[in-house]
């Protein structure tokens, strides 16, 4: 990155540009770029974080299922062994 802005500066120099506007305009791209870099990190945090929780939640769902099926399981159990000692 650091060869761009200086091969931007090069360029600006050889066509006896303004390097103030130049140093202005890449100021400006850097702190944009620096930006976008701060909101994707900000993006993944908050994703991980969705992701795992989301997880979370599924298996404690699946966790609750299924003790519920065992629970059910167990009550038929019982009414079907009472019916057959009758």
């Amino acid at each position: 990155m650091t060869e761009k802005i200086i091969k931007v500066f090069e360029k600006v120099l050889s066509y006896n540009g303004d390097t103030k506007k130049a140093g202005d305009m890449l100021y400006n791209i850097l702190i944009k770029k620096t930006e976008l870099r701060s909101r994707k990190s900000q993006f993944i945090s908050n994703l991980r974080g969705i992701i795992y929780g989301t997880y979370i939640a599924f298996i404690a769902i699946l966790f609750i299922i299924a003790q519920i099926l065992y629970l059910l399981n167990q009550m038929f159990q019982g009414v079907l062994q009472h019916l057959v000692l009758q």
